[in-house]
């Protein structure tokens, strides 16, 4: 991740800590894997961690599961720490961090914002020990998208840069990548709507 993108984000979290902190999508997403796996693994990841929200969540729900948090923005790294000290967080992007096992590893609204996906894809092959469930906004129903499929900044919300994708080309891009499909699910919002279970 550049520079530049990396101070934006920590621009985002300086104006507000408590920044995509959401409560009913964190708790979709533990129950979601709870239930596909029947119970806590040793170790969690989640990529792109941002204040530590989802591992607050996470690492609640399994008190005897290693959780560790990943993220390039240095600001919302130490709001992670402060909200779960219990937790591990690297300040990094995927592509620069030292590659790990973790039995699950979530990503949750990340992967619309890369813009080379052949470079982060592989790189994640070396954290999935078991699964990873991913989620992305379905942003080609944005109301204000008035084109097709395309990587460019939205024009609401936080103006971030994202790929607008169809499910099918998210498989896609998936499958090409080596990774197999487990499960597909629909998630409750447009913000969450695809979600998959990788291996």
């Amino acid at each position: 991740m550049n520079n530049a993108t990396v101070e934006e984000y920590n621009a985002y979290y300086t104006k507000n800590p408590n920044l995509w902190a959401d409560m009913p999508r964190d708790l979709f997403t533990f129950r979601t894997i709870d239930k596909y796996l029947g119970g806590a693994p040793k170790t969690f990841l989640d990529i792109g961690c941002g204040n530590g929200h989802t591992v607050d969540v996470f690492s609640a729900r399994w008190p005897n599961t290693e959780c560790w948090g990943l993220d390039p923005s240095p600001v919302a790294i130490e709001l992670a720490r402060k909200r779960v000290p219990k937790a591990t967080f690297v300040c990094s992007s995927i592509e620069d961090a030292a590659p790990r096992k973790f039995d699950v590893v979530v990503s949750l609204g990340v992967f619309e914002h890369i813009a080379d996906f052949n470079i982060v894809f592989s790189k994640l092959h070396a954290f999935i020990g078991n699964i990873m469930y991913v989620e992305v906004p379905n942003c080609i129903a944005y109301k204000t998208n008035k084109q097709g499929e395309g990587f460019r900044r939205i024009n609401q919300g936080n103006r971030q840069i994202e790929w607008h994708l169809y499910r099918k080309t998210w498989e896609k891009r998936f499958t090409d990548a080596g990774f197999k499909i487990l499960k597909s699910i629909t998630g409750p919002t447009i913000y969450t709507e695809f979600v998959w279970i990788l291996q």
